[in-house]
C-alpha cells in the first residue's frame, strides 16, 4: 500500500490539527489536503518512493493528528527491538509522579542483586543513573545488542558520571518498576496506556519478559506493536501525555524524560561519540535526543524511539509531527533485513524536504501546520551535513590532490596471516573492524589516525597511513608492542 492523503468529502470540513485528529475516532484520518499544510505531492511520492527502495516493511507520518504518508501493512504487529525501552520510559512516569517510583532510590534500597553479585560501587547507583544509562555497572546482561563489550572494567566509574548503552541497566529497569509497582510491565502497559489512548494492535498475551538467565537475574520485556500504534504512542507523547481530555501520562514527564541528560561530547564509546557529535544526538530518560546547534533547524528539540534493523518513533514538536517506521523482522534476521540509521535519517529528510521546498517555492500553507506553536508556520530550515564517514572527534587532515581522504578509502580485506584476513567496514560512518575469528566492532579512535580493538587502551591497535604515487592503504597492526603491516588482499576501493 502506497498513499499519501485523499480528499474530504465537499461540503465536510476537516478538523484543524489541534483537536488532536488521532483521537477522534479509532482509525487515522488522512490529511485533507497536503498543500494545505505546505507539502508538495511531488516532494511527497520522492520521499515514498525513496521507502519503497528500501527494507521498509511499513511507515506512517502524522503532522497534527493526522496521517500524511502512509505505506505497507501499519497494522502488522512485530518485534520493535530496542524501541522497547523508550516505552518504559513512558510508563515510568505516572509512578515518579505518585512517588511509588523514586528516582533518587539506590539499587542497594530497592534490593536490586545479579549473579555473582554487584559491587559495594554499583550498587549505590540509583534509578536516575539506570533510567540516563549513566549506572556504571558492567555486569553481563541477559540479552545482547549493546555496548557493554566496549564497557570499561568494572567498579572504575562512578555512578552517574560516565554513559553506555547497556541492556544490564535497561533490564534492570523493568525489574525495579515491577518491584516499585507490584505490577506487571505489559499489563501495566495494557491498562496504563494501551486502552486509555486505543491502541488498535496491542495483544497482551503474545508478551512476555525473556532473557538468559545464566548471565543476568533481570529479563528483556520486549514489546510486538503495529507501526499504526506505535506512532500513536508518538503522537502521545507530542500531546505532552495528554489523550482525550485525559492526562495519560504526566506532562512533567514528557519534558524530563525527553531533555537531554547526556549531551553528544559525553556519549561512548568514542566511535558512538564521533556519530553523536555529527548528528546532535544525545541521551535523555531511554529516549534517543536531538539538538541542533541552529535553533531554527526543525529537528531541534526532537526526540526518538529507535531499535534494531529499523525500528523508530521519531517525535519531530517543530513540525507537529510523529514517524513510526518498522522492518518487520521474524526468526532469525539477517543483515538484508535492515534500515541503518543513516538510510532512515535519509528518509526523513526527505520526508521534511517536501514540506520545506514547497515553502521555498512560496508555496505558503493556507494554515499553520501546528498552532501549538501559536499560529507560527512551522520552521523549514534543517541543518543536517551530510553523512560521510567520520574519524573519531577530530577527523585526519589527509589530503591526496584536491580531496581529503574518507574513511571508506580503507575498507577493505587485510591479511593477518595465510588463510586469515582482518576486514574493515563503514557503518554509518563509523569504522568497524572484524578479525579472523572475531566479532565485528567499532574500532575506537585512540589519536591521530591509530584505531584500537574494543577499548583505546587494548593490547590490539591498528594505524591507517596512505601511501603515495600511486595513493593506497595501508593498515600496521601494532600487538603486544609487536608492528607488522596488513598487506590488502581485496574487498576494497
Amino acid at each position: 500500500m502506497l498513499l499519501w492523503a485523499g480528499c474530504a468529502p465537499l461540503g465536510q470540513s476537516a478538523p484543524a490539527p489541534s483537536a488532536g485528529a488521532a483521537e477522534v475516532g479509532q482509525e487515522w484520518q488522512p490529511v485533507a489536503d497536503p498543500a494545505a499544510l505546505g507539502y508538495s505531492r511531488a516532494g511527497l511520492d520522492s520521499a515514498l518512493a525513496m521507502a519503497q527502495g528500501m527494507k521498509t516493511s511499513a511507515l506512517l507520518v502524522a503532522v497534527g493528528g493526522r496521517t500524511l504518508l502512509e505505506y505497507g501493512d501499519v497494522r502488522d504487529t512485530s518485534y520493535i527491538a530496542s524501541a522497547r525501552k523508550s516505552v518504559l520510559s513512558m510508563l515510568y512516569g505516572k509512578y515518579v509522579e505518585n512517588g511509588t517510583i523514586r528516582l533518587d532510590e539506590t539499587l542497594a534500597q530497592i534490593g536490586i542483586d545479579d549473579r555473582g553479585g554487584l559491587l559495594p560501587l554499583e550498587r549505590t547507583a540509583t534509578v536516575e543513573d539506570l533510567l540516563g544509562a549513566r549506572s556504571g555497572v558492567y555486569h553481563p546482561a541477559s540479552n545482547p545488542g549493546d555496548a557493554l563489550e566496549m564497557a570499561p572494567a568494572r567498579g572504575t566509574q562512578k555512578p552517574g558520571t560516565y554513559n553506555l548503552y547497556s541492556n544490564w541497566d535497561f533490564n534492570a529497569l523493568g525489574t525495579i518498576f515491577e518491584v516499585r509497582t507490584g505490577r506487571g510491565i505489559y499489563d501495566a502497559f495494557e491498562s496504563d496506556i494501551a486502552r486509555p489512548i486505543g491502541l488498535q494492535d496491542f495483544h497482551r498475551e503474545v508478551h512476555s519478559r525473556q532473557g538468559d538467565s545464566t548471565k543476568s537475574i533481570h529479563p528483556a520485556y520486549h514489546f510486538v506493536l503495529s507501526t499504526r500504534d506505535m506512532a500513536r504512542l508518538g503522537q502521545l507523547m507530542l500531546q505532552n501525555g495528554r489523550w482525550g481530555g485525559r492526562q495519560v501520562i504526566p506532562e512533567s514527564w514528557v519534558r524530563r524524560s525527553t531533555r537531554m541528560v547526556t549531551p553528544p561530547a559525553e556519549m561512548n564509546p568514542p566511535g558512538l561519540r564521533a556519530q553523536s557529535l555529527r548528528d546532535g544526538v544525545g541521551y535523555g530518560f531511554l529516549w534517543w535526543t536531538r539538538v541542533r546547534p541552529d535553533t531554527t533547524d526543525a529537528f531541534h528539540g526532537s526526540y526518538a524511539a529507535q531499535g534494531a534493523f529499523g525500528q523508530y518513533i521519531w517525535v519531530i514538536p517543530r513540525l507537529d509531527m510523529v514517524i513510526a517506521h518498522k522492518v518487520v523482522v521474524r526468526g532469525s534476521p539477517t543483515a538484508e533485513q535492515n534500515v541503518s540509521q543513516a538510510q532512515f535519517e535519509a528518509l526523513v529528510r526527505s520526508i521534511v524536504s517536501a514540506r520545506c521546498e514547497a515553502v521555498a517555492a512560496g508555496a505558503a500553507p493556507s494554515r499553520p501546520a501546528s498552532p501549538r506553536r501559536g499560529g507560527q508556520p512551522a520552521a523549514c530550515h534543517f541543518a543536517v551535513p551530510p553523512f560521510t564517514a567520520q574519524w573519531g572527534p577530530a577527523p585526519p587532515d589527509w589530503r591526496v590532490a584536491a580531496g581529503a581522504v574518507p574513511a571508506v578509502f580503507f575498507a577493505g580485506d587485510y591479511e593477518m596471516a595465510p588463510g586469515r584476513v582482518f576486514k574493515v567496514t563503514v557503518e554509518n560512518g563509523i569504522l568497524m573492524g572484524e578479525p579472523a575469528g572475531g566479532a565485528r566492532q567499532p574500532l575506537v579512535h585512540v589519536s591521530g589516525v591509530t584505531f584500537g580493538l574494543g577499548r583505546a587502551d587494548a593490547p590490539v591497535t591498528l594505524t591507517f597511513t596512505l601511501a603515495a604515487n600511486p595513493p593506497a592503504p595501508a593498515v600496521v597492526m601494532g600487538e603486544n608492542g609487536t608492528e607488522r603491516t596488513l598487506p590488502r588482499v581485496g574487498g576494497g576501493r
